[in-house]
């Protein structure tokens, strides 16, 4: 993992495909974990892909995984969340 992080941030991120984009998506850059992955088929074990994953709107997907971020990461890691939250503030 850490050779993974290594050339992520480093020269080869861009050999590799990755843009500052998706560099930034990762989990911790922006102080929130990732959302959910998910993959087909459309449904499993009873449990749906949410139909905004499905709408084609780029832009409602985005804001869907931005808020399903700050969900699992309030919950699960709440010293990160108060430093998202920090980081918002200082912003404005």
């Amino acid at each position: 993992m850490m050779d993974e992080v290594a050339t992520r941030f480093g020269q080869g991120a861009k050999e590799l495909g990755l843009d500052a984009e998706s560099i930034a998506d990762d989990s911790f850059q922006n102080c929130l974990l990732e959302h959910d992955q998910y993959t087909k088929p459309q449904k499993f074990k009873e449990l749906d892909v949410p139909d905004v994953l499905l709408c084609g709107d780029h832009e409602k997907v985005k804001n869907f995984r931005l808020e399903q971020s700050k969900i699992l990461t309030l919950h699960r890691r709440f010293d990160l969340w108060t430093r998202y939250i920090a980081k918002k503030i200082k912003k404005q």
